[in-house]
C-alpha cells in the first residue's frame, strides 16, 4: 500500500494540475495542510449492523450469531471483530480514540439487551434491537459519544409505550446502554419518516473545543532577533501585538446528531487557523511590524463585515467575529442553525447573527428594489465565507459572491471550485491570492480546497 506521504503529494499534484492556470497566472502557490493524525482521526462513523454468522462460537442461548459493526468492503460486508479498542484501531484504523473505545461496549450491550429476554414478541428481540440496520457514532476529541441507531421499516418501539412493548422499552435499554458504555453521553433512535428520539437521560449533540493561536505568532515574534522559546517569551512581553476586542484563543461548539459537521477534527481546525490567518494577516495587513501595525495605530482595526453562507455550526463564524464589525450568518438547517446561536453565546460573540435560509434565496433577497428592505445595505466591500457542499455554489449565490470584495470559498470537491472560477467567470472578476489544500480524509481520494479572492483592481 502506499505510504501517506505519497498519497497525499498525489493529491496536491491533482490539485496542481487542476488549478495550473491560476497558479501561474496569479503567481500563487498551493499549501498543501496534512492530516495531524493517519489514524484516528474520523470522529464521525457509520456501521452496518449485522449478525456475525462466521462466529457462531459466541451465539446467544438461542443459537442467533452475535450483532456486530460492519463495513462494506468491494460490494462484500465485512463483520468487525471488536473486543476492545486495540481490536476497533485493527479493524478499523480511521474510528477516532473516542469511538474505538466506544464500539467495544456498545457491541456487548446490544448483544446483551439481545439475550435479555426480549421485549415479550416471539423473535426474542428488545426493544433495541429489533430492526435495528445501522449504528452512527458523533465523537468529540474532548471523549463524549452521541450513538445514533438506525431501524428498518416499522420494526421496533420507539416511543417508550410500556403497555405496546410488553417489557423494557426502547429508552429503558437506551438508557443503560449509555450508563454501561463511558464517554456515551446520549443514544438517539432514528427510522425515515419518523422524528428521531432521543433516550431520556442522554442528549443529541457533543461539545467540541478547537484552539485558535493568538494574534501572536512565532513567525512574527522572531522579527525582534529574539531566539529560542525563551528568547520569544520575552518578545511577546515586550511587544504585545494589537489583538481584535473579544478575541478567544479556545473556543467550544456544539455538534448536533444527524446534522453536518467535518469528521476530521485536527483537520477543521487548521482549516480555521488557516482562515483566520487570511483575515487578520493578508485582509487586514497586521503582522508586518514586530507589534503588528504601525506605531501610531493604537487601535485594532476590525474589517466592517463578514457574510457567511453555509455556515453550519458557526465555527468559522465564532473564530472570525472578533475581526469584524458584524458578521450575517446563513445555514438552510435550522438545527445547525440553533447550534449557531448556542455557539455565539458560548463563545461570547455578541456581533453575529444567524438565519435558517437557503444560500440561493439569501442571494435572491439582495437583488431588486426590495434588497434593502429586506436585507440591509449588504457592505459588499467587506468579505463573503461561503463553504458549499460538493456540488459547489448555485447561479444566483455565485452571482452574489462575486459583488464582494473579498472572497473565501472552501470546497469539498475541487472540480466544483474550478468550474465556479474558471467556466463560471469568478476568476475574470477576482484575483487567486491563496490556494490550500486540506487533507480531510488520509488514505482516500477526497481532499478539501480552500481559495482567497480579490476583486481585481483592488488587490
Amino acid at each position: 500500500m502506499p505510504s501517506y506521504e505519497d498519497l497525499l503529494h498525489a493529491k496536491a499534484e491533482a490539485v496542481c494540475d487542476k488549478f495550473f492556470d491560476a497558479l501561474v497566472k496569479d503567481d500563487v502557490a498551493l499549501e498543501v495542510i496534512p492530516s495531524p493524525k493517519r489514524a484516528g482521526h474520523r470522529g464521525r462513523c457509520r456501521f452496518a449492523i449485522v449478525a456475525d454468522a462466521a462466529d457462531l462460537d459466541a451465539a446467544d442461548a438461542r443459537g442467533r450469531a452475535p450483532l456486530r459493526c460492519a463495513v462494506y468492503e468491494k460490494g462484500e460486508v465485512r463483520a468487525l471483530r471488536c473486543e476492545d479498542a486495540a481490536g476497533v484501531r485493527r479493524e478499523f484504523p480511521a474510528a477516532s480514540d473516542a469511538i474505538a473505545r466506544t464500539m467495544p461496549g456498545f457491541t456487548r450491550a446490544v448483544n446483551c439487551a439481545r439475550g435479555g429476554g426480549g421485549d415479550g414478541g416471539d423473535d426474542g428481540e428488545s426493544a433495541l434491537t429489533r430492526g435495528l440496520a445501522a449504528a452512527e457514532f458523533l465523537a468529540s476529541r474532548d471523549g463524549e459519544v452521541v450513538v445514533t441507531l438506525w431501524y428498518a421499516g416499522n420494526a421496533g418501539n420507539l416511543n417508550g409505550d410500556v403497555a405496546e412493548s410488553k417489557g423494557a422499552t426502547w429508552d429503558t435499554w437506551a438508557n443503560e446502554l449509555m450508563a454501561s458504555v463511558p464517554g456515551v453521553v446520549g443514544v438517539v433512535a432514528r427510522r425515515r419518516g419518523r422524528k428521531p428520539t432521543t433516550n431520556s437521560t442522554g442528549r443529541d449533540h457533543v461539545w467540541e473545543t478547537m484552539t485558535i493561536p493568538s494574534f501572536a505568532t512565532d513567525e512574527e515574534i522572531d522579527e525582534t532577533g529574539a531566539g529560542g522559546d525563551a528568547g520569544r517569551a520575552k518578545a511577546k512581553a515586550k511587544t504585545p501585538p494589537l489583538e481584535p476586542p473579544g478575541l478567544r484563543s479556545t473556543l467550544t461548539y456544539k455538534q448536533v446528531e444527524g446534522a453536518f459537521s467535518c469528521p476530521n477534527g485536527d483537520v477543521a481546525e487548521e482549516t480555521a487557523r488557516s482562515v483566520v490567518t487570511e483575515i487578520a494577516y493578508e485582509r487586514i495587513g497586521a503582522g508586518k511590524t514586530k507589534n503588528g501595525f504601525s506605531e501610531d495605530v493604537t487601535e485594532f482595526p476590525t474589517l466592517s463585515s463578514l457574510t457567511e453562507l453555509y455556515c453550519g455550526n458557526g465555527n468559522h463564524t465564532c473564530s472570525l467575529a472578533p475581526y469584524f464589525d458584524e458578521v450575517s450568518a446563513v445555514e438552510i438547517d435550522p438545527r445547525l442553525c440553533a447550534a449557531a446561536a448556542e455557539n455565539f453565546k458560548a463563545n461570547g460573540v455578541a456581533n453575529a447573527t444567524v438565519r435558517a435560509l437557503p444560500a440561493e434565496a439569501f442571494a435572491a433577497e439582495t437583488e431588486g428594489e426590495d434588497a434593502k428592505k429586506l436585507n440591509g445595505a449588504l457592505n459588499t466591500e467587506g468579505v463573503v465565507l461561503v463553504d458549499p457542499p460538493r456540488a459547489g455554489l448555485d447561479e444566483k449565490t455565485l452571482a452574489l459572491a462575486r459583488k464582494f470584495r473579498s472572497i473565501i470559498y472552501i470546497a469539498c470537491d475541487f472540480n466544483a471550485l474550478h468550474r465556479d472560477l474558471e467556466e463560471r467567470g469568478l476568476r475574470r472578476t477576482h484575483v487567486v491570492k491563496e490556494l490550500a489544500l486540506f487533507d480531510h480524509f488520509p488514505f482516500s481520494a477526497f481532499v478539501e480546497v480552500a481559495v482567497r479572492l480579490e476583486r481585481r483592481g483592488d488587490s
